[in-house]
């Protein structure tokens, strides 16, 4: 299924925060067994959501929609490195593996900032 003919597949930043998302759940896989319902799934939640909109906001009509569904995805890009943060500081998230994530939060992050401000500039234009 990866190389899916949709047009979201095509992006390289949604291909990157399928890419994170992949480590994500390798690295909370770790967590202890009591954040099962917890840490984990919330981390989970919000590193497939950041996939989910830029895949849904790119089906959208207008550059316009899909800037705002991009605002979404960053927003749950946000809500993930702070679930993260405090995993790491509950001593569950080794450094290795937060220094890692973040580097790969960071450039998903720059992407996506990248792409809003494309589809915002576009939106302007026709509008």
């Amino acid at each position: 299924m990866r190389d899916s003919s949709s047009p979201f597949a095509r992006l390289v930043v949604w291909r990157a925060a399928v890419d994170f998302g992949k480590q994500v759940y390798a690295v909370t896989a770790n967590y202890p067994s009591t954040e099962r319902f917890g840490l984990t799934a919330q981390t989970r939640r919000a590193a497939v959501s950041v996939v989910a909109n830029i895949a849904e906001g790119s089906c959208r009509r207008g550059p316009k929609a899909f800037a705002s569904f991009c605002h979404i995805a960053y927003g749950s890009l946000r809500e993930v490195e702070a679930l993260l943060i405090f995993a790491a500081e509950l001593g569950m998230l080794p450094p290795k593996d937060a220094t890692t994530l973040q580097q790969n939060l960071a450039s998903v992050s720059r992407q996506l900032y990248k792409l809003t401000r494309s589809l915002e500039e576009a939106a302007r234009k026709t509008s």
